[in-house]
């Protein structure tokens, strides 16, 4: 931390992380549970649901792709009329004694700290800070889940030798040689978690005097600039800038404090645009379905864009002596609602929906608030 001057600041930091294995991920004994064919196999009847756009080329080519690794007895590869029928998938749970290492991570960050005084502004405050941050996580401990391991293996450029492919056994049972027969569902170390980015703090402050008293604008602003996960080493997945992980998020507020303890707040949150475009290219193999009678007629895109979303508020809040302060406001003004983005499913789009994969919109509309606070 140093400051050259009574203007200029910088500052920098850099620390390390470190998390061992909880208990239950070590320990967790083996749990059982049972799953249809249908909720985790993207092979089931591969060649209709290509041509019906329900998967991506790849995911078929990887379907009829002899499976020759010793746990999955495919030498012939899944059938095109592969219906899923007979026994259920039996998804393993149990901690990771033994194979799991300590989560580590490192943040580093650098800053400048600006806040100039002006001659001609005597009653006024300026302060400006930039942020830079990199953040990187490695080791994270996490189940997967039986649906995610077999689709990503499925969808992998390098089937039958990704690494996810080694967590499910297919063909064990002579009466269903084609269905899944269990999934190794464990306690896992995924590769890293990166996170870099700019956070801008900046603040005008500015004593009016007399009757006025003083206003405060606040301004919080994040740009992001990398947000990557690794499941393996080999498999980066680019989150940034997709739905749940845009590039800008900010909030704006504006307090006016006029004599006699009143407080006027006015408030914006901005969370900037994103689109899932590159996803849903890999996984429906396009953003278009082509006019496909068997599921609908005419041509058909997927809207996998959400723009930039605005939320207001607005208080008003009053001190009664000395102990008592209560505050009156409007969240969500406007009653703005969540994006919304095509739900893709079996049936293509089965429906326009409200982004529920993420948790930064609103899903409450306009409302109006009472606080009371009371000082001891």
């Amino acid at each position: 931390n140093w400051a050259p001057t009574d203007w200029l600041r910088f500052r920098g930091t850099y620390g390390t992380s470190f998390r061992a294995p909880a208990l239950f991920e070590q320990f967790l004994g083996e749990e059982k549970s049972f799953i249809a064919q249908r909720s985790i196999d993207p092979c089931i009847r591969w060649q209709a649901n290509l041509a019906a756009g329900n998967i991506s080329q790849r995911v078929a080519d990887n379907c009829a792709m002899p499976n020759v690794r010793p746990n999955n007895n495919s030498p012939i590869g899944i059938p095109v009329a592969h219906t899923g029928a007979g026994i259920s998938a039996e998804v393993i749970g149990i901690g990771g004694i033994g194979t799991l290492d300590p989560e580590t991570s490192k943040a580093k960050t650098a800053s400048i700290i600006l806040t100039p005084r002006f001659g001609f502004l005597p009653d006024t405050r300026v302060s400006l800070a930039v942020d830079y941050f990199d953040i990187e996580v490695k080791g994270e401990i996490t189940r997967l889940g039986a649906a995610n391991i077999i689709g990503r293996c499925y969808s992998s450029e390098d089937f039958p030798n990704d690494p996810l492919c080694s967590l499910f056994t297919r063909g064990q049972v002579i009466t269903a040689p084609f269905n899944i027969s269990s999934v190794n569902d464990r306690f896992i170390n995924i590769a890293s978690q990166v996170n870099r980015g700019f956070d801008v703090t900046g603040n005008i402050r500015h004593n009016f005097g007399g009757w006025m008293g003083s206003m405060n604008l606040l301004a919080n602003m994040t740009w992001q600039t990398k947000d990557t996960q690794a499941l393996f080493a080999d498999d980066v997945e680019n989150l940034n800038g997709e739905i749940g992980s845009p590039k800008f998020v900010g909030d704006f507020n504006l307090t006016w404090q006029p004599r006699g303890g009143w407080t006027l707040f006015y408030g914006m949150d901005v969370i900037g645009g994103a689109d899932s475009e590159t996803d849903t290219i890999e996984d429906q193999g396009g953003l278009c379905v082509v006019d496909n009678p068997p599921i609908i007629r005419g041509d058909v895109c997927f809207d996998m864009n959400v723009p930039a979303t605005f939320y207001h508020s607005a208080s008003i809040s009053k001190e009664i002596g000395k102990k008592f302060e209560l505050t009156l406001g409007l969240s969500n003004i406007f009653d703005t609602r969540p994006p919304r983005i095509s739900v893709v499913g079996n049936n293509i789009v089965s429906m326009m929906g409200p982004v529920v994969a993420t948790s930064q919109y609103e899903f409450v509309g306009r409302r109006v608030f009472l606080n009371v606070m009371r000082r001891f």
